[in-house]
């Protein structure tokens, strides 16, 4: 009963009481040429993993943070005594890159330099410890590569809210044990009023006994509303056509993580039920999920692939309907604001606990 999950040459290894951890590294020091063992302990000692600090409260509570790497990265920005914002991103700071787009107005190499490394910077904190980035960085990254003017200021206006959140933290609560639930939502052709944007995003979290383990905000890409080819480049994007078809393709999506996940789980032996619940907020989508409702414009959806199968599949997910205000993936769709953004986040992210040795 030794798990051990490794990126590369870096293993986590979780082992049932002091002895067998010991057999361990005794055995594979056997083997392999290693750098020796660092070992979690509740207050105290950390594990840096892939730059990601795992720290142990007093509780029982598994906290992943990267205040290390932000720290670093505030300072070489120059930032590092900025006055934070409330929000990753806004409307006007989109609205600018689009226009900046029309007109081909460009900033110089070095700025572009500069913005596209604080973006990759993001990148990875939007990846590994800070869901609440994931839409600001997926929206940003879609103009970012053209060193459009405005760019930078863009980039600083992340990391002034992400210098907000650097000592904030995923959490895993020890108790809980709700198990894996997903979470989804989908945009339809959000930004068009803002940007004349035409995709449509999808919006996904992931959690494991409360604690957020993926989560996805992205453009769609819909193959079965393409539009036939005249050989212009505005016909060669496929859009949804309708919001309850955006709703459905975020939710295909939505089940292949979820399913993902569910085998991760599977692999490294953690506890996880046959069915997996998805909680979505679109009756249209349950409809066609479902299938009680008519056929009508989405006809050609209900002729596709096997996925559609996938997802009226009954033995292994579970849907369930909730409020928007309510579904925790509303946040990875849509830029919002102030009293808004704050209860879309709540709950993906904690402060991170200050007990004693455990940040030194």
């Amino acid at each position: 009963q030794v798990t051990v999950p490794c990126h590369v040459d870096d293993p986590l290894v979780k082992a049932r009481g002091s002895e067998n951890t010991k057999w361990f590294h005794q055995e594979i020091n056997k083997l392999l040429d290693t750098k020796g063992e660092r070992l979690l302990t509740p207050g105290g000692s950390v594990l840096d993993y892939l730059s990601i600090i795992i720290s142990l409260t007093h509780d029982g509570d598994i906290c992943l943070d990267n205040h290390i790497r932000i720290n670093d990265t505030l300072q070489k920005m120059g930032l590092a005594q900025c006055n934070p914002t409330k929000e990753p991103i806004n409307r006007a700071l989109i609205k600018a890159l689009a226009d900046a787009e029309k007109e081909s107005q460009r900033c110089s190499e070095e700025e572009h330099s500069l913005a596209w490394t604080a973006l990759g910077e993001a990148q990875w904190l939007s990846q590994t410890t800070h869901p609440v980035l994931a839409t600001a960085v997926s929206m940003y990254s879609s103009y970012m590569s053209k060193g459009l003017a405005g760019s930078l200021n863009a980039m600083k206006h992340l990391w002034r809210y992400i210098s907000s959140v650097k000592d904030h933290c995923l959490i895993r609560r020890k108790g809980n044990n709700d198990g894996l639930q997903v979470w989804v939502d989908g945009d339809w052709a959000g930004l068009y009023c803002l940007t004349g944007e035409k995709r449509s995003r999808t919006g996904i979290l992931v959690t494991y006994n409360g604690m957020p383990v993926a989560w996805k905000s992205c453009f769609q890409q819909c193959k079965g509303s393409m539009a036939k080819d005249t050989g212009t480049p505005e016909d060669m994007h496929q859009i949804s056509t309708s919001s309850g078809e955006s709703e459905i393709h975020a939710a295909a999506e939505a089940a292949k993580l979820g399913r993902h996940i569910k085998y991760v789980l599977e692999e490294i032996n953690a506890p996880v039920s046959d069915s997996i619940p998805v909680f979505v907020d679109a009756g249209a989508a349950l409809g066609f999920i479902g299938n009680t409702c008519s056929i009508g414009r989405m006809k050609h959806i209900d002729l596709r692939d096997s996925w559609v199968e996938q997802l009226r599949r009954k033995d292994f997910l579970k849907w369930t309907k909730v409020p928007g205000t309510e579904n925790k993936a509303d946040t990875f769709t849509k830029i919002l604001m102030g009293a808004e953004f704050a209860r879309g986040t709540q709950g993906l992210m904690v402060p991170l606990p200050s007990q004693g040795g455990m940040l030194e």
